[in-house]
């Protein structure tokens, strides 16, 4: 993710280059949507912890390498299609979000992304 324009004040923006990796741990809800058929679609969102690490910052404004945490958020659409009794495949778009973080004394505003997925769900 590469994130510019951050927020070092109210009043000014600042341009930073450098890129921000983040890790989440969520805990989500889903609801499916019956539909009488294979096809499923569902809804979902979810909270936990967003870790971030960035390098070191270029521009009118450098921070040092490290690493913050975050309260992290989501939310899902998205459908899936029963192959058969033990397989389903999804498609999904993903909206994911921090709240407002601080590094040394200087606050940042929260990061998102948008995103999607594709994948296959096994039953046991």
């Amino acid at each position: 993710m590469s994130v510019a324009g951050f927020g070092v004040n109210s009043s000014q923006k600042y341009s930073v280059e450098g890129n921000v990796d983040t890790n989440s741990v969520m805990a989500s809800v889903y609801l499916d949507i019956p539909t009488n058929s294979r096809w499923v679609p569902y809804v979902g969102g979810g909270l936990g912890y967003t870790s971030m690490a960035w390098g070191t910052g270029r521009g009118a404004l450098s921070q040092n390498a490290g690493s913050q945490g975050a309260l992290g958020y989501q939310a899902k659409v998205g459908v899936s299609y029963l192959a058969n009794k033990k397989t389903d495949v999804f498609v999904e778009g993903v909206y994911q979000g921090t709240s407002n973080f601080s590094i040394d004394t200087t606050n940042y505003d929260p990061l998102s992304s948008w995103g999607a997925r594709l994948g296959a769900r096994f039953r046991f």
